[in-house]
């Protein structure tokens, strides 16, 4: 049998009819019923159509081995070797019988291979910067600097271990707690950014408070008169000491003061049992808030100035500036309501955050007069003002009396972080009382100036309950006052 590697198609080699003579061909010895000598001659391959009948040629071999050659027909290898056990290779794709060389790598495999290394390598250095940057900032024992907070803090040894219950009961601006045992003790930090300005005095004393009426009974609170003087990562700090009752009961000894430095507030407080105990731990109080440093992240870094809001006058040419941007004019107020010249009529904006009033204060506006006087304009708008309100306690009720007192201790308040660059004029201070109805107490500042022939007064005016949180803003704002 013959088969085409191509197409598969066998063909069948048969015995000849007759045998020539001998001379014609190779000896048949050893076939059964040939005579010695005989010839077989070669098989003739029968003819298909589209191929010529052919007959096949034989060519000895020294080993007795036979090759058969055939001629070739269109796209079939003409010559197979027929030695016993010998098999021709897999063919190609082009019909080629030799053995297959091995299969080699393409440029696709490659590509794919490049890709999935890089991958691997990208994603291994995201997971080490990762690492590295964590532990500059994370809250742990391990990781102790924090650059957002432009401080570092080495952690305090054993016996003292992280307490997260605690931190997260005392809140923000608090990230870090610690307590120990045998005696029991507590410390946490605060750090919160207030870029772009710096912290107000009163929001790192709210810092302070609202963190210890979280676990102490307010009612037994007994601040120390004298206050901390110390230092705190280079810094002087605003700090008491305090004797308290928990809320659980047990009597403590502690600790509490803060700082700020370039736009960011901070805070320390400790606790611990009172008298002998306090004494015995202060020490490692002291030996902890030294182990906190001030970083250079923030070199150069300074406070950007609030926007200053002009405020012009209605029917004459002056100019009061709003420090902070938060007033904002009144357009519900009558003027005829507001007495005699009033020409205009500011209110605090709502989300003004002065202590714990973060809503619209009450109570609090400013209204500016121009008069047709003469005498001294500070002078005018003492009797402008106190007359005006005179006036309208007895509109109340004839029984109600007013009485008015100067104000000359230093004023109360956050002071003002980047004034106009005015000269600002004198103010005048004043507290009314009404004695029988203490909700309408009140601080009054007010300032004046003679402008275009014209006395100018500026009356600034809140309930005296919001004294030690509004006096400042009240006194930047009335002494603001200029012509043009």
């Amino acid at each position: 049998m013959l088969a085409c590697p191509r197409c598969g198609m066998r063909f069948t080699l048969g015995l000849p009819s007759a045998v020539p003579p001998a001379s014609q061909g190779v000896g048949t010895a050893g076939l059964p019923g040939a005579n010695a000598g005989m010839a077989i001659p070669p098989p003739t391959i029968p003819s298909m159509p589209g191929f010529p009948a052919t007959t096949p040629s034989y060519s000895a071999r020294p080993t007795g081995h036979q090759s058969l050659t055939v001629p070739s027909a269109p796209g079939i290898n003409s010559t197979h070797a027929t030695s016993g056990g010998i098999a021709p290779g897999t063919p190609h794709e082009d019909g080629q019988d030799e053995l297959r060389s091995p299969v080699r790598t393409t440029r696709l495999q490659t590509f794919l291979l490049v890709c999935v290394t890089a991958v691997a390598v990208t994603s291994a250095a995201i997971i080490v910067w990762y690492k590295i940057n964590q532990r500059e900032t994370d809250s742990n024992d391990s990781a102790n600097k924090y650059k957002e907070l432009n401080f570092e803090f080495e952690p305090p040894a054993s016996p003292w271990v992280l307490d997260n219950v605690l931190r997260n009961d005392l809140g923000s601006p608090y990230i870090l707690a610690y307590k120990r045992d045998n005696p029991d003790a507590f410390m946490a930090i605060g750090a919160k950014d207030y870029d772009p300005r710096s912290p107000r005095d009163s929001e790192l004393q709210k810092g302070l408070m609202q963190a210890l009426e979280k676990f102490l009974d307010m009612a037994t609170f007994r601040p120390d008169p004298g206050q901390m003087s110390e230092t705190w990562m280079g810094q002087e700090v605003k700090g008491f000491k305090f004797h308290a009752q928990l809320k659980d009961g047990a009597t403590v000894d502690g600790e509490a003061c803060r700082f700020a430095y370039k736009g960011i507030g901070y805070w320390f407080l400790s606790w611990t049992g009172e008298n002998n105990i306090y004494e015995e731990m202060k020490h490692e109080f002291t030996e902890t808030r030294r182990h906190c440093k001030l970083l250079d992240f923030r070199k150069e870094w300074k406070e950007r100035q609030s926007a200053i809001v002009p405020f012009k006058g209605e029917r004459l040419d002056y100019t009061i500036f709003d420090a902070e941007g938060v007033w904002e004019d009144d357009k519900d107020s009558d003027l005829k309501y507001e007495g005699e010249g009033a020409d205009k009529v500011l209110k605090l904006k709502k989300g003004v955050k002065r202590g714990k009033k973060q809503d619209e204060i009450p109570d609090s506006k400013l209204v500016v007069y121009v008069l047709s006087r003469s005498g001294d304009p500070l002078d005018v708008a003492r009797d402008h003002v106190t007359g005006l309100r005179r006036e309208e306690i007895r509109k109340g009720s004839a029984d109600y009396k007013i009485d008015f007192t100067d104000i000359t201790e230093p004023p109360e308040g956050d002071p003002i972080p980047n004034p106009p660059d005015i000269t600002p004029l004198p103010t005048l201070r004043l507290k009314s009382v009404v004695k029988g109805a203490a909700n309408q107490n009140r601080l009054h500042v007010i300032s004046a100036a003679k402008i275009e022939e014209k006395i100018v007064v500026v009356h600034a005016y809140t309930s005296l309950e919001n004294k030690e949180i509004l006096e400042s803003l009240l006194i930047q704002i009335a002494g603001s006052l200029h012509g043009g």
